[in-house]
């Protein structure tokens, strides 16, 4: 690639960056409203159910195409065939799974110990009929880099679904709120993506570049299919265990966690991964990608960690409810890998681009062995030690894929390491501020609401400070870090400012 290519590759992938993240904002401020509605509308028992459920519809998920349709995104130079191969598949692979999940329903909610999932999950097998016509179509736009349209599309699709849930939920429907919200929502994005990127009209094979894009494939089914487990393996021990309420607990403090890592994949996720893709033989261009995407990822997730270990009790209460108060410390805890586990996304998807494939599976296997395994031990001690298990779990995760995603770069461990100085010590400084403002305002017997927006404000004041400090400097990445803003949010202006001087009409 060219340095004028790459540059190119730059300006758009940044180009998609800034809607991925506008997209990101506007679904999680939707969805902050909807989980503190749904909080308290609905019970945990109803939220344990549909976790139950979902558990079998993620795994299913997965197969759902063998990783043809990532394949497409990946592959240097794809043919009209390998497009109408990965539409055959994803199709198919649709029929089968609705007829399996269906016809597993009933086996697996009992071995979750909630049969009141049965129902549930023979309406949710429905959504891989749904799905599978919109992988390729979702696959094709991220290739062409195309994340405003794709970015839109998550958005409009989860507005519908959290409607649809806020208003069944208020009509009484219970756990059904969930599953229509769901099934609303992949409907609609569904639709919206095969009418802006039309699928192949007609089925066909096509062996060879059916192998071609296998290939890849296979390797990537393998890492998810294992990380399945290894996300999912702790709610199999819980639900299995424990009851259903306990359950519901540790998935709304386990799914609050995930948020930065779920905005993390939204946002740069499918950007990094079609953009690393087009220049995955270029191991300096990677190893800067990683150090600048650690440190810009760890200057905002190590303060907000410690803000949300510090105000977890008020947190939960806003978001929740106080139904929701046994989900504190279980949230506390896995609060602390909250980094851990968003950049471990980062070494994947740097070894996903350069074809590395079954190294991620490999390792992928390490990680379920050690959620499953700890959780198989720990929950004796209950949620809160299943979500200690599970924490040491991600922290091992982080260390393997990092050090998978290093050897594609000439990023060393040390300039890694050095990249999280700062974010740490500012960290700690918002930290420390925002402790010793909620501690006062506790002991002062304030409004658990006043003791949040107090304590965020106090922390937020010390974090912009330190920001602002950093960008005025000329030394690291922070000059990296000012360019960016000033090239994702100044777009239009910076072009009026290149645009020529000339006010003569452009020659016929």
């Amino acid at each position: 690639m060219t340095t004028d290519e790459a540059r190119g590759v730059g300006r758009r992938t940044r180009h998609a960056l800034s809607w991925s993240l506008v997209a990101a904002v506007a679904t999680n401020v939707v969805r902050l409203g909807v989980v503190a509605a749904l909080g308290r509308l609905l019970t945990p028992g109803d939220f344990g159910v549909v976790a139950a459920a979902m558990t079998l519809i993620i795994f299913a998920n997965l197969l759902r195409d063998f990783g043809v349709g990532y394949a497409l995104v990946q592959r240097a130079k794809i043919e009209p065939e390998h497009v109408e191969a990965a539409f055959t598949v994803s199709v198919i692979q649709g029929v089968v799974l609705t007829l399996i999940v269906a016809a597993a329903a009933a086996p697996f909610a009992e071995l979750m110990g909630v049969p009141q999932a049965t129902t549930l999950l023979r309406v949710l097998s429905l959504l891989f009929l749904v799905r599978s016509c919109a992988i390729v179509p979702n696959c094709m736009l991220q290739r062409a880099l195309r994340f405003r349209a794709t970015s839109m599309i998550d958005v409009a699709g989860y507005a519908v679904g959290s409607v649809t849930s806020v208003a069944l939920a208020v009509a009484g429907y219970g756990p059904w709120a969930l599953v229509g919200g769901y099934f609303v929502e992949t409907l609609t994005g569904m639709v919206l993506l095969v009418w802006l990127s039309p699928p192949p009209v007609r089925l066909r094979w096509h062996p060879r570049h059916l192998r071609d894009l296998l290939g890849f494939g296979i390797g990537q089914s393998l890492a998810t299919i294992v990380n399945y487990f290894a996300v999912q393996g702790d709610y199999l021990v819980v639900g299995n265990v424990l009851d259903k309420v306990q359950l519901g607990l540790y998935q709304r403090a386990y799914e609050l966690m995930r948020l930065p890592a779920n905005v993390f994949s939204s946002v740069a996720g499918s950007v990094l991964f079609s953009a690393l893709s087009k220049v995955q033989d270029d191991p300096d261009r990677l190893g800067r990608v990683v150090r600048r995407s650690s440190f810009a990822s760890a200057l905002v997730l190590l303060p907000a960690s410690v803000m949300l270990i510090v105000l977890a009790p008020e947190m939960i209460r806003i978001l929740l409810g106080s139904q929701w108060d046994g989900a504190v410390w279980p949230f506390r805890v896995m609060a602390t890998t909250m980094l851990f586990r968003t950049t471990s996304k980062l070494g994947i998807l740097v070894a996903r681009s350069s074809g590395d494939v079954f190294a991620i599976a490999k390792w992928q296997v390490v990680y379920a062995v050690a959620v499953i395994g700890g959780a198989a031990v720990s929950v004796q001690w209950g949620i809160l030690g299943v979500a200690t298990t599970t924490t040491v779990a991600i922290v091992i995760n982080y260390v393997t894929t990092t050090w998978i995603g290093l050897a594609r770069t000439t990023l060393t461990v040390r300039e890694l390491a050095a990249a999280h100085v700062v974010p740490l010590l500012i960290a700690l400084a918002v930290g420390g501020v925002s402790w010793s403002v909620a501690a006062a305002l506790r002991a002062a017997g304030v409004s658990y609401v006043v003791v949040a927006a107090a304590s965020v404000a106090a922390g937020g004041l010390v974090f912009v400070a330190f920001i602002y400090a950093g960008v005025r400097r000329a030394t690291g990445d922070w000059p990296w870090l000012r360019e960016t803003f000033v090239a994702v949010f100044s777009r239009s202006r910076t072009r009026r400012s290149k645009a020529p001087a000339t006010t003569s009409p452009p020659a016929p």
